[in-house]
């Protein structure tokens, strides 16, 4: 992966995580969540299409990488990170793997390049508006500190077509589970 690659998107993602953050803060939970349901179901449906359209013995053939496309990358995924406070990473996935033909794997290891600094960003400025829990954030951090390299291990041994699949679903039932789960009180 070139450095300029993970620094335009980087840097693209960050400066809009900090300026979409300063609506997200102002927006009615309830419509937050709606938005967030909607979202996951799209997408869910977007990797499942996508998944079931190649044949599974078929590998996939990785393109070679526009690096001019990728600040528009991190925008979207600076707008998800920002408006929902997660999906950075799930929107770069699907653009990077279905829109620039990247391999699951790039696409994902790009990913990171925009969740690290939108992650940040969204954290400080969600935090300076008040609306972080610490309680609940750090041992769910805790946690994915201690997952995170069995689950890269993991995705690098599964094929292509399986990967996406049991990422559609997994999308799927949190969208499920956000519109008839237990709704917040405010």
């Amino acid at each position: 992966m070139p450095w300029q690659a993970i620094a335009s998107i980087a840097v693209s993602t960050a400066l809009t995580t900090w300026l979409i953050v300063h609506v997200a803060t102002r927006m009615d939970p309830l419509l937050l969540r709606a938005i967030f349901s909607v979202f996951m179901v799209l997408l869910a449906i977007r990797l499942w299409r996508t998944a079931q359209r190649h044949p599974p013995s078929a590998p996939q053939v990785e393109r070679r990488l526009n690096l001019r496309v990728l600040p528009f990358v991190g925008m979207v995924g600076g707008c998800s990170m920002a408006l929902l406070g997660i999906g950075g990473g799930l929107m770069a996935g699907p653009l990077l793997s279905g829109w620039l033909g990247q391999r699951q794997t790039t696409a994902q290891g790009l990913s990171l390049a925009l969740v690290a600094p939108s992650s940040v960003v969204a954290l400080a400025t969600y935090a300076g508006a008040h609306r972080v829990d610490w309680a609940l954030g750090v041992p769910m951090t805790l946690g994915g500190l201690l997952t995170v390299s069995a689950g890269v291990a993991l995705a690098h041994r599964l094929p292509e077509r399986p990967m996406r699949l049991s990422f559609a679903a997994i999308l799927m039932a949190t969208a499920l589970w956000l519109v008839a789960g237990p709704q917040p009180i405010h």
